[in-house]
């Protein structure tokens, strides 16, 4: 089975019915709820594809969102040195760095 793994900042922000897409198309998905304080897995390996949803934040605000830092680490790590596809969040999120 197919890993998704979606960076979710606010309990109101979800995948939508982009979530039934992925569940159709056999996709595990597990989240990781910022609000809730949960961490980021140290095995990106297993995943095939990374989703981050919207939020208040911008990723310069990480005094406020201290976690922004590891989910752009994170995001470098899956796209960069594991080669994984990249979208045009990604690249937002990237070159606005830290």
């Amino acid at each position: 089975m197919k890993k998704a793994l979606v960076f979710q900042h606010i309990e109101v922000e979800d995948l939508g019915t982009l979530e039934n897409i992925l569940v159709k198309n056999a996709f595990q998905i597990d989240y990781i709820k910022f609000f809730c304080n949960d961490t980021i897995p140290d095995n990106l390996e297993s995943y095939s594809l990374m989703l981050s949803l919207g939020g208040p934040m911008d990723t310069w605000m990480v005094k406020k969102y201290p976690w922004l830092i590891k989910q752009k680490i994170a995001i470098e790590k899956f796209v960069i040195e594991m080669e994984r596809p990249l979208d045009y969040v990604w690249v937002v999120n990237y070159w606005a760095k830290f």
